[in-house]
Parts: structure tokens; C-alpha cells; sequence
């Protein structure tokens, strides 16, 4: 697909907006930001060192270290997802209408801001399962057929251009979605952790919400960055999208005799979307015996629902 949009000359930008909310690129810099810090003979403070040095004394690495090491994501709970209060089963929770469940329309926004921030999502391993509902072999109960609790586990990749500076390559993830009527409370957390065993936390969903730098213990709150949410939260990504197409060109100087122009250009491209689509397909396989086919159509061939 890439191939023949490229032959064509046609850009495509798929809708995965978070890359350009500004929690996002704030998140990068945060990422990205070097750190001096003193070394201190005779005491252990390994765990705050990056490998390298300088002539003063002091380590250069960023706020988590010089290398990211996990990244885990929790989502617990539907209140987070739109449109799910009517009457009937949304279309959201309607595999024809969808590609499966919530998984399909938030779980996609995570992938894909990983991808971004880290690199490819490899290795991917999953438990997929239908946790509410009867488990009769009609399924008359009105419940989605989808599935509604997804388990997986990945590697970070090798790549060039991810847009955090910490190498993540080698870097666990693992995440859990879990939508079905036992989940607990409801819960929307990512943690990023470091080298140093400082981690970064922050909401995986919501434009407006904040990021904190979280010390080795886990609860201490070293750093806070608040945001204010975009009116619409596509805006900042349509904007990008509508700059680049004109040529536009930000001042990125501070000053008319000082500028230094360069391109705006979407961070949401094609390649990404076919990345995220790879993951979630690989995630989801098991439950629906494939996905290369029209597999909405033989949901009673799904081996997800005969678990």
C-alpha cells in the first residue's frame, strides 16, 4: 500500500491524533531533555548514573537514564470510550462495523503512540478473551460477541526514527485492556521506566491530562507537568495536516533576524498506520481464527467464544 501511495504521489494521514497533542511532544522533550548530575564518591548512587561522563564529574543522561528498559499500560473500565449508552450494541462493539472491540478504538491509540515515541512493537504475544456473557453456543444474551479483556507483551524494536531520545530497543511492553463487566475500577495508566528506575506516568488517554516523573519508589512525585485540553482533540493533528499540504513554515528562531524555518509536516503518516494495524492484527488472531478474511461474517467459527 505504501509502495503504490508513493508511485502516485498521494499523502495519507491516518487519524491517530495524539501524536500531535501537545502532551505528546511535550512528553518528547521531557524524554529527550539531558540531565547533569554530580557523582558522588563513596556513596552507591549507581542507579542515577548513565554510563558516560565528563571531565567535572558529572553524568549526561535524561530524566530516566540513558536507556528506556518497560513500558506498561493499563486501561480497566468503559467510561473512557463514547457511544456506548445507546440502545443496542454500538457499533464500536460490532466486529463488521469495527475489526473487533474497544481494543479497535482506543487500545489502536496507545500502539500507535509507542510506535512513535519508542519504535516497532515485535514479539507480540496475547491473551485475548470474552470475559461477560453467557458462554452458550448461541450467544443470545445480547452481549458483543467481541472481546472485551486483551493481555499483551511485545519488544521494542529496532529503528531510526523514533521520536524519543532514549534508546528503547530491547525495551519490554506489556499492557491490559480490560472493558468486560468484572473489571475493577476504572484505571487509565502508562509507565515509562528508565535505566535509573525513575519512571514517567501519565494517563494513556485524554489530551488535557498530566504527566508526572515518578522516583525509584514508585510514589514519590518529582516532577508535574500540567496541560490544558485542545477544544477538539483532532485539532492540533488536522492543523499539522493542513500546513504541510500548503508548504507552511513555522519560525522556529525566536526572532525575524535570527529565524530558522523548516517544514510543518504531520507526525501521523501511513507507514505508522500499517505498523499499529500489524500489531493489532497479530493481538487479535487467536480470538477471531484470522483476520485476512471477512472474519465477521463466521463469528461461530471464532475460537475466542469457545473458550
Amino acid at each position: 500500500m505504501i509502495d503504490e501511495l508513493q508511485y502516485c504521489n498521494i499523502q495519507f494521514f491516518p487519524a491517530y491524533v495524539s501524536r500531535a497533542h501537545e502532551r505528546t511532544q511535550a512528553l518528547i522533550q521531557l524524554l529527550s531533555a539531558e540531565q547533569q548530575q554530580q557523582q558522588h564518591q563513596g556513596h552507591d548512587d549507581t542507579t542515577k548514573k548513565s554510563s558516560s561522563s565528563n571531565e567535572e564529574g558529572t553524568t549526561t543522561t535524561t530524566i530516566i537514564g540513558d536507556k528506556v528498559t518497560s513500558i506498561h499500560y493499563t486501561q480497566r473500565g468503559s467510561s473512557f470510550a463514547r457511544g456506548l449508552d445507546g440502545g443496542g450494541i454500538p457499533w464500536r462493539l460490532n466486529a463488521e462495523q469495527s475489526g473487533g472491540g474497544l481494543l479497535m478504538d482506543m487500545g489502536c491509540h496507545i500502539l500507535d503512540r509507542l510506535d512513535y515515541l519508542f519504535g516497532p512493537i515485535t514479539n507480540v504475544k496475547s491473551e485475548v478473551l470474552r470475559k461477560g456473557g453467557s458462554k452458550n453456543s448461541d450467544h443470545d444474551d445480547n452481549y458483543p460477541l467481541v472481546e472485551d479483556y486483551v493481555s499483551m507483551s511485545g519488544i521494542i524494536g529496532k529503528c531510526d526514527w523514533a521520536a524519543a531520545i532514549p534508546l528503547a530497543e530491547g525495551a519490554s511492553v506489556d499492557c491490559v485492556w480490560d472493558f468486560s463487566p468484572h473489571a475493577d475500577d476504572d484505571r487509565d495508566e502508562l509507565l515509562i521506566t528508565g535505566t535509573n528506575g525513575i519512571s514517567i506516568r501519565m494517563a494513556g488517554m485524554g489530551a488535557g491530562l498530566p504527566i508526572e516523573v515518578v522516583d525509584v519508589d514508585g510514589k514519590t512525585v518529582l516532577q508535574r507537568i500540567e496541560f490544558e485540553a485542545p477544544m477538539h482533540a483532532a485539532q492540533p493533528l488536522i492543523q499539522s495536516i493542513v500546513n504541510e499540504l500548503r508548504g507552511g513554515v513555522v519560525n522556529d528562531g525566536g526572532g525575524a533576524d535570527n529565524s530558522q524555518q523548516c517544514l510543518v509536516k504531520s507526525p501521523a503518516r501511513a507507514d505508522n498506520a500499517i505498523r499499529t494495524s500489524e500489531v493489532l492484527d497479530a493481538i487479535l488472531n487467536s480470538y477471531y481464527g484470522g483476520r485476512h478474511d471477512e472474519f465477521w461474517t463466521r463469528p461461530d467459527s471464532w475460537p475466542g467464544l469457545k473458550k
